[in-house]
């Protein structure tokens, strides 16, 4: 493969774009004496592919190096199928409103594939988060370049919105994540210490996720992923430390909700 400097990224993206094997690509290295890729293969076209060839691929790396055969450790190893779980689909919306009407006894419960809807919606809502406070916060930290650019009523809009989020990102958290992972009818009694102790037991998950469980089951793949249960030690400590930090959140929760409703 040539290099950045003598080959445009996008004739390389054209190249191997011409590969059936691959569904997206992106080659960055303009004038660099490397090229760096990163491709979305096409999954279809690698199952089939393994079957010719009478195996199972599952990861295949392309790395970049000064010359061909050299081996260097320069970037992240990715399987796109956890992200793409992880987008909300239509499931999760049906989901939702089977989930409200369990709270009420008005239905069953739904089954939960990996990722239930409460779960996405904590793992994105750190992304818009993440930018309304981060953003808000630098034209506050630094008001002599903001006002270079921008009229002085965006101070305003830009303490109102930092402050806002940060109002609402403690109350979701002390509330609403506190509730669907210690506190909802099926989790009682807190605390739930799946984060200190890496595993929940079989029957948590055949409840929590029973869409996962039977694919699991039926694909016969349950056996790889069964561990030792913690130990005795573990759990008690876990239990006391979860109980130590829900009462220090639900602290917090009160002292800021008395200093925004004060002021």
């Amino acid at each position: 493969m040539s290099n950045g400097e003598k080959l445009p990224p996008v004739d390389m993206e054209n190249a191997v774009l011409r590969d059936p094997l691959f569904e997206q690509v992106m080659m960055l290295g303009e004038a660099k004496p490397y090229l760096s890729l990163i491709a979305v293969l096409h999954g279809e076209q690698w199952k089939k592919l393994a079957a010719e060839k009478g195996g199972e691929i599952n990861v295949v790396v392309l790395e970049k190096g000064s010359e061909p055969g050299a081996h260097i450790l320069s970037g992240a190893i990715m399987d796109p199928i956890a992200l793409n779980e992880l987008i909300p689909n239509w499931k999760d919306f049906t989901d939702c409103w089977a989930m409200f009407k369990w709270f009420v006894g008005k239905g069953p419960r739904p089954d939960f594939d990996r990722w239930a809807y409460f779960e996405k919606f904590d793992y994105w809502a750190v992304f818009w988060g993440v930018n309304i406070i981060g953003w808000s916060g630098l034209m506050l930290a630094f008001p002599h370049i903001t006002a270079t650019y921008l009229p002085g009523w965006v101070f305003n809009v830009a303490t109102l919105v930092h402050g806002e989020e940060a109002f609402l990102a403690a109350v979701f958290l002390f509330t609403v994540h506190f509730f669907n992972n210690h506190f909802r009818p099926d989790k009682l009694p807190p605390p739930d210490v799946v984060m200190f102790t890496g595993s929940l037991s079989l029957e948590d998950f055949k409840r929590d996720h029973p869409a996962q469980y039977q694919r699991l089951v039926a694909n016969g793949e349950l056996e790889k992923y069964l561990v030792d249960k913690p130990s005795a030690p573990m759990r008690i400590g876990s239990t006391v430390l979860g109980l130590v930090l829900i009462t220090v959140g639900f602290t917090l929760l009160t002292l800021v909700a008395v200093g925004f409703f004060s002021k």
